[in-house]
């Protein structure tokens, strides 16, 4: 019998959270090797290819949801951001106290960068299941992401 099979579901919990912390520091380190003297933090990196999967201009709101951080976190990311050159503010016409922000130029060149850097260290050290396995993790780390979100349940 599989080792996983013999433990509780509230056991399975805990450690596929022990997990993701661990994974998550892991990969933060990783990015830290693909940062330079004038790019932005590791944080400020994933905001910039938030925004650019996005497709667009978002909200300072919206970009907090989507990247699961507080919205005074997220604002105060994207105004060092805008003070460091990388981001711009616009009036959005929807809403006028909720202004869009996008990359500027500067931005869009370090989103470039990080961006080239994160496709060197993929090919350098790629991951050790195959894409269908991949594939179906996401799927399953987008299921329980989901769930949190839509769960009125505190995690």
């Amino acid at each position: 019998m599989d080792r996983q099979q013999e433990k509780s579901e509230e056991e399975l919990a805990t450690e596929f959270r022990v997990k993701i912390f661990k994974l998550n520091g892991l990969l933060l380190r990783a990015a830290d090797y693909q940062l330079r003297e004038d790019a932005p933090t590791r944080a400020g990196s994933l905001l910039l290819a938030t925004i650019v999967r996005h497709g667009g201009p978002i909200t300072a709101s919206r970009l907090a949801e989507e990247v699961g951080q507080t919205r005074q976190g997220v604002g105060r990311m994207v105004n060092k951001l805008v003070k460091d050159g990388f981001l711009q503010y616009a009036e959005n016409p929807y809403h006028r106290g909720s202004r869009l922000v996008s990359l500027t130029p500067k931005g869009e060149e370090a989103y470039e960068y990080a961006l080239e850097q994160h496709n060197k260290l993929t090919k350098k050290w790629p991951f050790p299941v195959d894409r269908e396995a991949l594939g179906e993790t996401v799927e399953t780390l987008d299921k329980i992401i989901e769930h949190l979100v839509s769960s009125e349940s505190a995690y």
